[in-house]
């Protein structure tokens, strides 16, 4: 039988118009030495839900800026106190990570680099994948104040609640997904951070991005909970990890990363003439040379141990460790 053009338009009009992301592993698995670059922002609630969403945060005013970086657990000083962590997220202390294909998992954090928190000996699951809209978990996790005597029990409840267009004022981005989280804590002991607690958190996801998009949260006082704790993170941009190419046709190889004291870096793209430039997480220009060749031998036994990012004076660029080892 023959359709008519009409009711054929109508037909895969509706598709495209209501075709939902999916939310997978490949989404969002972070790799490492991802860096993020994120704006802070007050509370900004636009939670709504539903197909084809509008979320508009393009006025939003940033407050500060900062960059966190996922480095591998093996790097992190305290690593022992989280055994089943592949990856931390470094933004002042680490936030312990395992991403995998069945969800992203966190199993506590530090409050510095070198002092645990809360060690988690059944881990918080953050994101189940993968995950179509409509879709809901509920997740029990508990574990261990170290520097405390709270054990922690809590769960969370997470929900797929819409997707549609995102306007964050540092871009705009359609097919976003919005992830919505509540949670219930329950401390053994009171402290600081209250003994009974409740927080909701949203995360805007996009295909594109490993980390999200914005993300907010409300987590209210009580009484039996701390001060109020309300903000929006908005991601400004990202610089890849290893093993990967930027945007730009450029490749760049190093190794071995992270280093002791000095590493080779390996291109087939760089011309005579172009300047590198290392720099530290903050932008600030550690050492300066001009490439010479193919392949060319980089020393930096003179900064302290930490990231920094290499980048042709053009912008394209990766990150690279120094450590210890």
């Amino acid at each position: 039988m023959k359709i008519p053009a009409i009711l054929f338009c109508i037909i895969t009009c509706s598709v495209s118009i209501y075709a939902q992301p999916v939310l997978t592993y490949t989404d969002v698995a972070p790799h490492n030495y991802d860096s993020y670059a994120v704006g802070h922002s007050g509370y900004c609630y636009l939670g709504t839900s539903g197909i084809n969403q509008i979320w508009n945060f393009g006025t939003a005013p940033i407050a500060t800026t900062e960059t966190y970086t996922i480095v591998p657990t093996s790097t992190v000083g305290v690593a022992s106190y989280y055994p089943n962590s592949t990856q931390a997220l470094s933004n002042g202390g680490y936030t312990m990570l395992d991403v995998t294909p069945a969800g992203y998992f966190r199993y506590g954090g530090t409050l510095t680099p070198g002092t645990p928190r809360f060690i988690y000996t059944d881990a918080e699951k953050m994101l189940a994948f993968p995950m179509n809209y409509g879709d809901s978990y509920t997740d029990a996790f508990e574990g261990q104040n170290y520097s405390g005597p709270e054990y922690r029990t809590a769960t969370v409840y997470a929900s797929y609640i819409g997707y549609g267009t995102i306007t964050t004022p540092y871009n705009t981005y359609s097919n976003a997904i919005c992830i919505t989280s509540h949670y219930e804590t329950l401390d053994s002991a009171q402290s600081a951070w209250g003994a009974h607690c409740s927080a909701d958190y949203y995360y805007w996801f996009v295909a594109s991005c490993r980390y999200p998009v914005a993300f907010s949260w409300n987590e209210p006082s009580s009484a039996t909970c701390g001060a109020t704790s309300q903000g929006t993170l908005f991601l400004q941009s990202i610089t890849i990890g290893e093993n990967e190419l930027s945007q730009y046709d450029f490749r760049m190889e190093i190794f071995p990363n992270p280093f002791s004291s000095s590493f080779t870096l390996k291109t087939p793209n760089g011309k005579q003439g172009d300047i590198f430039n290392v720099t530290d997480l903050e932008g600030r220009i550690v050492k300066t040379f001009e490439w010479n060749a193919q392949e060319m031998h980089v020393d930096l036994s003179a900064l302290e141990n930490g990231i920094y990012m290499i980048r042709l004076n053009n912008g394209r660029g990766k990150q690279i460790v120094k450590s210890t080892n």
